[in-house]
């Protein structure tokens, strides 16, 4: 067995090169997950960061690190690549750069292997997205500790090379109360990656978010338009600016106002009140929720959290959260 240690004098002084950043303070080198639920958009969001990528363009109004991309389309057709392709570049040149395939050995043939070739035949990959997680490993991600031995493979890849692996993988119909435990599957698939990007559609003001959370990513959350036009998900600016809204400030008021702990209203009523629609209420109830604005101490019930009692325990760093 290999081991590695060394003392906190020794590590303090070590010098490590700078993270690559393919997306400036939102996509660092290493494997990250991007989760959608099924037929929602996400392998159209992953093509339109490819494309970014190769081009050295923009992307959710962020620089990106140009280089070589990889993309293993494998739940498409080269048909339908084909049609989006031509709609997203709207007459500007294909990049040479970019490299598309529909059909891949999979994880346990050898396709981890057949990425590392890709890679040694080019001198500056910079992006490998892998579409989807299911398709590659031909797992549906039920088991733990094999879930994470495969995430852990091929993270080891992304370290070995400094490349960025974007691996696409499905979230579950049903709901959670936090987010990321929508992905699909067992827990190994995310707790194995540097990072985990949630795709999020139906959401009454933009027409999706994404939730980025990483060992070294800052939370951040992007809204996002989708222009037909062009089939590109064209990013509207972070989700903190889009949810100071009028609509959104009339019902924190509401809520503040009139709310206590011994006065909780239901969604039904607060809508009611204010005019706003009640699954507009519901959803921005359940988000006022995580960030501590209000408490919900019974079924269907929120009243507006003091101060002090939102400070009751302190806040730790996301970029702490491993």
């Amino acid at each position: 067995m290999d081991i590695t240690g060394f003392t906190v004098n020794e590590l303090i002084n070590m010098d490590f090169q700078p993270l690559n950043w393919v997306i400036e303070d939102i996509l660092p080198e290493g494997l990250f997950i991007l989760g959608g639920k099924p037929k929602q958009g996400k392998s159209i969001l992953a093509l339109n960061i490819g494309i970014a990528v190769a081009n050295g363009d923009p992307v959710f109004n962020r620089k990106t690190c140009e280089g070589a991309v990889i993309y293993l389309a494998l739940e498409d057709v080269a048909r339908r690549l084909q049609v989006r392709l031509l709609k997203m570049l709207n007459g500007m040149p294909a990049p040479e750069n970019f490299k598309i395939f529909t059909n891949w050995s999979r994880f346990e043939d050898g396709g981890l292997d057949c990425i590392e070739g890709e890679i040694l035949k080019h001198e500056n990959i910079k992006l490998i997205i892998i579409d989807t997680f299911a398709k590659f490993t031909g797992r549906a991600g039920n088991n733990y500790n094999n879930d994470y031995e495969i995430i852990s493979t091929i993270k080891e890849i992304a370290d070995k090379y400094g490349v960025t692996i974007l691996l696409i993988h499905h979230m579950r119909k049903s709901g959670a109360d936090y987010i990321m435990d929508t992905f699909s599957g067992s827990t190994g698939i995310t707790a194995a990656a540097d990072g985990v990007i949630a795709f999020v559609r139906n959401n009454n003001l933009v027409d999706a978010e994404l939730h980025i959370l990483g060992r070294d990513v800052e939370l951040a959350e992007i809204a996002l338009r989708f222009n037909p036009n062009i089939v590109t998900w064209e990013c509207v600016g972070d989700m903190i600016d889009v949810k100071n809204t009028p609509q959104y400030q009339l019902l924190y008021d509401y809520v503040k106002d009139n709310t206590s702990k011994d006065n909780p209203f239901p969604p039904s009523v607060i809508a009611e009140k204010t005019g706003l629609q009640k699954s507009y209420v519901k959803k921005k109830l359940t988000v006022m929720k995580k960030k501590g604005e209000v408490k919900k101490p019974g079924h269907g019930l929120y009243y507006f959290a003091k101060e002090t009692e939102v400070s009751e325990v302190p806040e730790v760093p996301n970029n702490l959260i491993t």
